[in-house]
């Protein structure tokens, strides 16, 4: 692994920034489970200064044995969007019964 790593070196080949999942191979075998991070996604340094905010996002293995890899350009929004949540503290109100009573009208 020592001889790999010199040899990017040599190369100037980096490790793109990988996010997702962190195993990218497993033999899918229940009774003797095996998983490692086997892939990577190399880029050099005018990768690097053109996609400054690129990475590399290793998805669910599926029924391959590898993840598939992403490449995104830019960065991906850290802001999560939440599912949508009723809450019937409104509902109960009585000024809300008053005005549902109309209903929509004729559709």
């Amino acid at each position: 692994m020592a001889d790999m790593h010199i040899y990017l070196d040599e190369a100037g080949l980096l490790d793109l920034t990988p996010r997702g999942c962190f195993y990218t191979c497993s033999n899918h075998q229940p009774w003797n489970p095996i998983s490692r991070k086997l892939d990577i996604a190399l880029v050099n340094d005018y990768w690097r200064e053109t996609f400054p905010d690129s990475s590399a996002v290793f998805d669910a293995m599926g029924y391959s044995d590898h993840s598939p890899i992403l490449i995104y350009f830019t960065q991906a929004s850290t802001r999560r969007l939440s599912p949508f949540k009723f809450f019937t503290l409104f509902s109960n109100s009585s000024k809300l019964s008053q005005t549902d009573s109309g209903g929509l009208g004729e559709c």
